[in-house]
């Protein structure tokens, strides 16, 4: 039995379902806040660049991704959607009449396919599977045109943080340990560092514009600069991560001793100016959700230190068997240094400070 829903400015039909890859046809409500941030991150997109833009929804499922950015989009002009679902193809198809959608595209083929059939054509391209998105992502650099927005979710956060080091291997080539914390912070490294690699393949470049850690799914975007100068670069920005057991870390070429991980994106996670200027947006929206503006506000403290450092706060007291202080108390110190420290969107007392790890530690302990 289908059930009428809304979100964002999309009105559509859905199959209830308990949010499992069985289900008839796949949506989850509690990826609103994921499609609020893809929306506004398309409208921040072609309000900086100028650009009209085709959107690929690869794995569109109900088709409620790609609605909603036509409808909430003025720039977007048309919309490839693509499911191998035969259910969800039907229900696209409704859909789209229901939403008064006029130019798009219904394809039913696997995700790899229809982004090769694309190749280079992608103003936007959303890649949100089931699961890892690793077995879509030279496609995806193939697809994805020169200075155009993808969008990666992955929804394999413990192969990703370190939980499974040896699928992580597999999966991703790196080499893993379950102890690294924080775990949010190295699961978008490593997302990251598998996405510089592909896209490198075909002598593209990438700049990353926002990064998010998020209860079950980590999300990623970035921008295609196809030059073989910038793909160059992008790959020298992959080192391995050094640390002691008291989060104390380096970046390193080479590792030295077995405590390591690597290797993984050494790079900003965050662009600064691309996420003001979505949460600039999404204030003047009505049908944003309230979370989803709270988590772009601690994406934007935490982009304003784009060379800092990320630690977990509770994991280093609890190696030196000393209480936690306040956020405030220890951020009124780390400031009288001279250094700065925020809050950041990821699970966890987790923090983003450009001080020194011995700073940091005297103003914790």
């Amino acid at each position: 039995m289908k059930e009428n829903i809304q979100e964002g400015l999309a009105k559509i039909q859905i199959f209830p379902g308990k949010i499992k890859k069985s289900d008839i046809v796949f949506y989850n409500p509690e990826m609103k806040i994921n499609r609020d941030i893809s929306s506004l991150a398309i409208e921040t997109f072609t309000s900086l660049t100028g650009r009209t833009v085709k959107v690929l929804d690869v794995m569109a499922a109900s088709g409620i991704r790609g609605i909603r950015y036509y409808l909430e989009n003025k720039r977007v002009e048309k919309v490839i959607f693509n499911d191998l679902n035969p259910h969800a193809i039907k229900l696209i198809k409704d859909n789209v009449k229901k939403n008064n959608i006029k130019n798009y595209e219904i394809y039913q083929k696997d995700a790899a396919e229809l982004m090769h059939q694309y190749r280079f054509e992608g103003d936007v391209v959303d890649l949100d599977p089931f699961g890892s998105a690793s077995y879509y992502l030279e496609a995806l650099a193939r697809c994805t045109s020169n200075k155009g927005l993808f969008m990666v979710t992955f929804t394999d956060t413990a192969v990703l943080s370190g939980t499974y080091p040896r699928t992580a291997l597999r999966r991703y080539n790196v080499e893993h340990r379950k102890d690294y914390f924080p775990k949010g912070e190295v699961a978008l490294r490593v997302a990251w560092k598998v996405i510089v690699e592909c896209f490198a393949k075909f002598d593209k470049g990438i700049v990353p514009l926002m990064s998010i850690s998020h209860k079950h799914y980590i999300k990623v975007m970035g921008m295609v600069d196809k030059h073989k100068k910038k793909a160059e670069e992008n790959l020298k920005n992959l080192e391995y991560i050094q640390y002691k057991d008291n989060q104390e870390k380096e970046f390193v070429k080479c590792p030295k001793e077995e405590k390591y991980i690597g290797k993984i994106w050494k790079g900003s996670l965050q662009n600064e100016e691309f996420i003001k200027k979505c949460l600039s947006i999404g204030k003047r929206k009505e049908y944003i959700d309230k979370a989803s503006l709270k988590l772009l506000t601690r994406l934007f403290d935490e982009s304003s230190i784009p060379d800092g450092k990320y630690y977990e706060l509770p994991k280093i007291t609890k190696y030196y068997k000393k209480p936690v202080k306040s956020f405030q108390e220890i951020k009124r110190e780390i400031e009288q240094r001279g250094y700065r420290m925020k809050k950041t969107h990821m699970k966890g007392n987790i923090v983003i400070t450009d001080a020194p790890f011995e700073i940091l530690k005297e103003c914790l302990l």
